[in-house]
């Protein structure tokens, strides 16, 4: 398990702050505060979004997103990078993401939006070496993303930015 600090910038007028954090993941202190301490659960991949949001009696501010990126770390001789990319970034139609594979192998692609919920979903089998996959976003909303590949050992997230 790993536990993580974060933080937002004090909100002028706030008397608290509101956070959510990705699935299998607690706060463990700091709820209604600017700081909290959380940690991701025993899953091998924490990855996802955390918001805040600040509050006082008028109301509640915009939130604020924080991507997370928790790496489960292989053991010597296991795993490798996939040299991700994602381009244009940011976009509106199309957006090509390029990784290499150092075998033949299955690989998950997901997309989840600011909530953590997937909009996007593909499972295939990719060719050792170069590999290039297209998804059409022209129908997402406007926002930040977090773009996620998984291969056997290799798990690799970015953000992406809809327009």
């Amino acid at each position: 398990m790993s536990s993580q600090t974060y933080s937002t910038s004090t909100v002028t007028g706030a008397s608290s702050y509101v956070w959510t954090v990705p699935g299998g993941a607690v706060i463990n202190s700091g709820q209604g505060t600017k700081i909290i301490n959380m940690t991701f659960g025993p899953t091998a991949s924490a990855n996802g979004i955390v918001t805040v949001k600040a509050s006082n009696a008028c109301g509640v501010s915009a939130v604020r997103v924080l991507a997370v990126v928790s790496t489960v770390c292989p053991r010597v001789g296991e795993g490798s990078s996939l040299s991700m990319i994602a381009y244009p970034n940011p976009t509106h139609t199309n957006l090509t993401v390029e990784f290499t594979a150092e075998q033949s192998q299955d690989v998950n692609m997901t997309m989840r939006d600011a909530s953590g919920r997937v909009v996007y979903a593909e499972s295939k089998t990719v060719a050792a070496g170069a590999n290039a996959n297209t998804i059409d976003v022209s129908a997402f909303a406007k926002g930040i993303y977090m773009l996620q590949v998984q291969s056997n050992n290799t798990t690799e997230t970015l953000r992406v930015i809809v327009e």
